[in-house]
Parts: C-alpha cells; sequence; structure tokens
C-alpha cells in the first residue's frame, strides 16, 4: 500500500519517459514472456487493455504474485485475523488513546457498537487494514480491484497454466512475520495523518491510471505512507522471492506475469535482481 525529492533516478535507468506498465521480460529465447505491473484500482474501472490482450495472446500460461480473493480460502484470512495470544491483542499493544481515536473513527463511518466490540479479539495488524479500508477511494471498506478476477477466467477459457506464486497459507506465513512494533508505527501514522490518508490514497491511484511509475516511485520513496509499509525487511525477502520465482516460471515456458509495481520501485528492485540473471526487460508502448 503506499515528494521532495525532484530528481529521483527512475528504477536506475529503466524507465522510459513515457513509462509504461506492461513490459517483455526476454533471455534470448524465441519467445518472451511479459510482466504486468499492477497498482490500485476500483473494480469497476478494471479491464484488460489491448496490448495486455494482445500479450496475452502469444503465452501458454498465466502467473500471479499471490491471491487474496479465493473464496476457498476465506476462513483462513478470517481465523488469521484474531489473536491467538494476548501479546498479538489490538488492547494489549495501542494506547488507550490511539485505541479511542481508531473506535471513534468506526463509530463516526456508521459501524455498530456491536461490531466495534469484536474488535478486541483481533491481532493489532487488523487495526492497519481496516484504516486503509475506511479511507478506500473505491468506497467505504471497498477492496480495490484484482486482476486475479479477469486474468484467472481468461486462462481458463484459452485452456492455459494458472500459477499463483505464493499462495494463501505462504502470504499469511509472511504477514506474520511483521512484528507488532511494525504495526504499531503504521497505525499511529495513519491515526496522525487521517484527514490526509484518503487523499494519498486516490493521489496513488491516479498515478497508476496514468501509468506515472516516477510519481508513483517519488510517493513510495518519501511518504510516510508509504515508506513504513515497504520499508523492512520482509517486502525486500518477498522482492528476492518474485525474482526467483519469476526465473523458475520464464525458463518453463512464456507466461504472462502479474506482479505489485511496488515490487519494482524499491530497493531492491526486482527489474535489477531480474537483469542480473540475465534478463533483457522492455516495456511495450501504445
Amino acid at each position: 500500500m503506499k515528494k521532495i525529492f525532484l530528481l529521483l533516478p527512475l528504477l536506475c535507468g529503466l524507465l522510459p519517459t513515457q513509462a509504461q506498465t506492461l513490459w517483455t521480460i526476454s533471455n534470448g529465447g524465441p519467445a518472451p514472456s511479459y510482466l504486468l505491473l499492477t497498482g490500485p484500482v476500483c473494480p469497476e474501472t478494471m479491464k484488460l487493455s489491448p496490448r495486455v490482450k494482445e500479450a496475452l495472446g502469444r503465452v501458454g500460461a498465466i502467473a500471479m504474485d499471490y491471491n487474496l480473493y479465493d473464496s476457498k480460502d476465506a476462513a483462513k484470512f478470517q481465523s488469521y485475523s484474531l489473536a491467538t495470544a494476548d501479546s498479538q491483542r489490538i488492547g494489549n499493544n495501542l494506547s488507550t488513546g490511539d485505541f479511542q481515536s481508531f473506535t471513534s473513527l468506526m463509530k463516526n463511518n456508521g459501524f455498530p457498537d456491536a461490531l466495534i466490540q469484536q474488535i478486541y479479539s483481533y491481532k493489532v495488524g487488523m487495526v492497519y487494514y481496516l484504516l486503509l479500508m475506511m479511507n478506500s477511494p473505491c468506497g467505504l471498506m471497498a477492496n480495490q480491484g484484482s486482476y486475479e478476477t479477469l486474468l484467472r477466467p481468461f486462462a481458463k477459457s484459452k485452456n492455459l497454466d494458472y500459477i499463483v506464486f505464493q499462495n494463501a497459507d505462504e502470504y499469511l506465513a509472511e504477514d506474520s512475520r511483521h512484528t507488532n512494533d511494525y504495526w504499531k508505527q503504521n497505525i499511529r501514522y495513519l491515526l496522525g495523518k487521517n484527514d490526509e490518508i484518503k487523499a494519498k490514497l486516490q493521489t496513488e491511484m491516479t498515478f497508476y491510471d496514468r501509468n506515472d511509475l516516477g510519481s508513483l516511485q517519488s510517493l513510495y520513496q518519501t511518504d510516510g505512507l508509504y515508506r513504513l509499509r515497504l520499508k523492512d525487511d520482509i517486502t525486500r525477502q518477498h522482492v528476492l522471492f518474485l525474482a526467483a520465482k519469476i526465473d523458475e516460471q520464464v525458463k518453463r515456458k512464456p507466461t504472462f506475469i502479474a506482479i505489485q509495481l511496488s515490487n519494482v520501485l524499491g530497493e531492491p528492485n526486482l527489474f535489477d535482481l531480474l537483469k542480473s540473471k540475465g534478463y533483457v526487460l522492455t516495456p511495450i508502448t501504445e
């Protein structure tokens, strides 16, 4: 999820003046694979552009970084949100003032008292996700769109392999490595800047809609909302994991791969890791 620097280097020189979100990745073989850099978008505006559809027609598989929207995993995510130890509970991590600020925001957004009471049983990290969803540009408590909802049925209709690099269990295991201090820092920032959060999320969405990766990189590297969320070792390890998975997959067959764009806008940089493995990455323009 997600100013002052006017001269940030763009992806170590990889991004052209008119940055793009669809790239070819090739290691000299007869057919390239494709990387789609996905970002924040509301479900009602999601679509596959003509150039994406053309790329999809040239591959033998479709792959996603992860999938959080499969109904068969809903129970896992619900169970994961509940604290299983006192040390995880919201009330044992947030100060009285921070917790009161959070519950006041829930009340102001129309949440009933009965639901607010249930929050006491949740892990502290759930406060962070709830705060983001209360400020969603797509509407109160609305999820952003996921390309999985478009790419998975497309793969099925064309009889293409469909791969998810990180399944629900692996995703939750990775998320669980975040410390309580990590969550508390992120939550305090959101609570202290609550009047600005929705505008920040809308700005991120607008930059993505414009394919403006340079402005997104600046936003991610300088704004507190994104710096706190993305500048940690778990995020860095995920980029390394993703580079290895992409390397393995594109060696098997030409693949259309959808990944979160934050993986190419930070350090380590996914594009640089792939280049170090001998791959050439080229943007596809309209």
